[in-house]
């Protein structure tokens, strides 16, 4: 029959809370070592979240090693893209890494890049209000409401985006314009997809009373990663638009283009939307929209956003210029 002290102990362990498992560590030159979750590597830091504090970032050149039970996406400098693990250091101060059955050395300075996988499910969205004011010799409001939501399942994606724009000068109605489009991409390689674009569209102050368009769409993934995505759309489909009262039907190919880029630290976001829309069949005529701004993170949830738009027809409707340049500012919502 066990001792009283010994039964004391037995229960004392039992009820102690079980240690939380170590999500990573990283070891430090001077010694030190900091545990958390590795989040990712950009810019030449380490950024690491542990349970007593915010995410922060540490320089890669103050770092030995890490060691981490997670898989990542590695870029190892030379554009070949992996999925690894890291594992300690060996005896010439490299950082080992696993991939698959196969271990590897590499200095940890030559990994430029390193994001967490992606889930096999996933979403995002934004949702932008921009506006501008002017007040003197012209009164002018120009405003402009919009909003993309992206769903991942798998290498099926999918993007709905959504903008509305308006603008009066003198209490006179100068600018409606309304866009949505969804786009479906199914990756089946690393760099290429294949899927399908839709989209409608109206400004009526320019005559365009609708432009609904339609077709599949081939996709080039130049870049894809937390960090920084450029990506385009090639689509080929069929056109309705009436603009005067006047229906036309057409055939049209172009290209749709989207690339975002975390500069620095991952408070500041660049992006560029630039979509072009040639007729091939039907009424002649080009058009080219671009949508490129800055979004600056103020929290987890909010960021200012600075945005220049940019929309050109060669053959627009009568009395419409071919020309609309538009400068705003606003607040946005990040959700994911």
């Amino acid at each position: 029959m066990p001792k009283t002290p010994t039964i004391c102990l037995f229960v004392l362990i039992l009820g102690m809370p079980a240690a939380p498992l170590v999500a990573g560590q990283l070891i430090l030159k001077n010694g030190d070592r900091i545990t958390g979750n590795i989040v990712k590597i950009w810019d030449k830091e380490i950024y690491i979240e542990p349970d007593y504090a915010d995410e922060f970032a540490v320089d890669v050149g103050a770092v030995e090693y890490f060691l981490s039970d997670d898989e990542f996406k590695v870029d190892l400098g030379d554009g070949k893209e992996v999925d690894a693990i890291f594992d300690g250091v060996d005896d010439d101060g490299k950082q080992i890494v696993l991939i698959g059955d196969e271990t590897m050395a590499v200095p940890l300075v030559q990994i430029t890049e390193l994001d967490e996988v992606e889930e096999y499910g996933d979403w995002g969205a934004h949702v932008d209000f921009n506006t501008t004011i002017n007040r003197g010799n012209t009164d002018s409001l120009t405003s402009k409401l919009s909003g993309d939501y992206s769903l991942k399942f798998g290498d099926h994606r999918h993007l709905f985006e959504l903008s509305y724009a308006r603008e009066e000068q003198n209490s006179i109605s100068v600018k409606e314009q309304d866009l949505f489009r969804y786009s479906y991409n199914w990756a089946f390689s690393p760099r290429w997809g294949f899927g399908a674009v839709a989209s409608y569209e109206r400004d009526p102050i320019r005559d365009l009373d609708r432009r609904a368009t339609v077709g599949p769409a081939a996709t080039l993934s130049v870049w894809d990663s937390a960090k920084k995505t450029f990506n385009i759309q090639f689509p080929l489909g069929y056109q309705n638009e009436e603009i005067g009262g006047q229906e036309e039907n057409n055939v049209i190919a172009g290209w749709i283009m989207r690339i975002r880029y975390k500069l620095g630290r991952p408070d500041l976001e660049l992006y560029h939307n630039n979509s072009l829309t040639q007729n091939i069949a039907g009424r002649t005529n080009t058009a080219i929209k671009t949508v490129t701004g800055a979004r600056f993170e103020i929290t987890d949830l909010l960021y200012v956003n600075f945005e220049i738009d940019f929309d050109w027809e060669s053959e627009p409707a009568a009395g419409a210029k071919s020309e609309d340049l538009t400068m705003l500012v606003g607040l946005g919502f990040e959700f994911e």
